[in-house]
């Protein structure tokens, strides 16, 4: 029996909408309106689709007529979609609207079994829709937006809760100070996690800010393109092991950090490679292959990863073979549509968790 442990889990993300042509024709039907096109990021990997900004009323419209079926997404979503998948006891927090994509927001968390607190409550939903047209699915981007003016009331909230993971992901600069506060205040031995969005990386003036972070944080995630902004390298390749050499040595430059903390690099279809740093002990580098599948869509590849990796150290299981459970739950992801397709694929092609772990042999 695997233990079941606490999460607490919060993030942003930015806005964005997910488009594709027969996506792009349907829109035109039901708003009268036509998509800006060129993209602007285009989406590799993601079924050839790409992403738009559109008005909020534009979206309503869409929302009402189109025949898809509402599914919730977002970076937290997939990470507490995925730890919940793997027998923890999850909840959400952030901050929702009096509206119909709140009420739609609880409805689904409740379905997956994800406990949901909204902290405040304002007049609309922060919220991305996006859209899928070749899986029929239309997905409703949560991104909360921690508008808690006092950082000590989260602390206390967090207190009382008392979990065992506390993990921020994508952290916009606006939360830089109330994340910093979280985890200053938090529990003795909970496990504080988190992953910066690329606005605070790539803008120096967030440095300071977010390596005071870095220094209270047991476990920190990456990928390749995020951790060149962090150690301001242009170079696109490069050995990750020495990435994360110069990501600890900017941590303790001041000598102020935790006594253990884990660093992440996420290196898409070459795998992951990490480093353990604690007090008075060597450094030890870890580096895990990628599982080969065939790939649908790349959404919630990391977010995935990092659940999973605090899935399994939440278990008791080693950093190796916390590593090969993440490797294996995002390669499940990549196999489907969406940020947690690694629910639907594991729930309907196994009869248990269980039996997927044993099936890649992970029990």
């Amino acid at each position: 029996m695997l233990d079941k442990k606490r999460f607490l889990v919060g993030t942003s993300l930015n806005p964005a909408l997910h488009f594709g042509a027969e996506l792009e024709k349907e829109f035109e039907n039901l708003t009268g309106k036509k998509i800006d096109v060129p993209a602007i990021v285009p989406m590799e990997g993601n079924l050839g689709d790409y992403m738009v900004e559109l008005p909020k009323g534009d979206l309503l419209a869409f929302e009402a007529g189109a025949k898809a079926k509402l599914r919730m997404e977002g970076s937290s979503l997939n990470v507490a979609a995925a730890l919940n998948l793997f027998g923890h006891q999850v909840k959400l927090i952030g901050a929702i609207g009096e509206d119909q994509y709140a009420a739609a927001l609880v409805r689904y968390c409740r379905e997956m079994g994800i406990d949901f607190d909204p902290l405040n409550r304002g007049s609309e939903t922060p919220f991305t829709l996006a859209a899928r047209c070749k899986a029929g699915t239309t997905l409703f981007c949560y991104k909360p937006d921690f508008r808690v003016e006092d950082p000590a009331f989260l602390a206390k909230y967090i207190r009382f809760d008392q979990p065992d993971v506390l993990c921020f992901t994508s952290v916009r600069p606006s939360e830089l100070e109330l994340v910093r506060r979280t985890f200053e205040l938090a529990p003795e031995g909970t496990i504080k996690a988190f992953t910066p969005a690329i606005r605070v990386l790539n803008n120096p003036d967030h440095r300071a800010e977010l390596l005071a972070i870095a220094r209270l944080a047991n476990v920190i995630a990456f990928n390749s393109r995020e951790l060149r902004h962090l150690i301001r390298s242009e170079d696109d390749g490069g050995d990750p092991i020495d990435h994360l050499r110069e990501v600890v040595a900017i941590i303790r430059a001041d000598g102020r950090h935790q006594s253990k903390l884990m660093v992440i690099e996420t290196v898409g279809h070459k795998g992951a490679a990490a480093v353990f740093a604690a007090h008075g002990a060597k450094d030890q580098f870890f580096q895990q292959e990628a599982c080969s599948v065939r790939v649908v869509d790349r959404t919630g590849a990391g977010d995935t990863f990092l659940a999973a990796y605090l899935g399994g150290l939440a278990w008791g299981w080693s950093i190796e073979k916390s590593l090969k459970l993440a490797a294996h739950a995002a390669a499940e992801n990549i196999r489907g549509v969406g940020g947690h397709a690694l629910v639907d694929i594991i729930n309907q092609g196994y009869t248990s968790v269980n039996s997927w772990l044993r099936h890649n042999r992970l029990l």
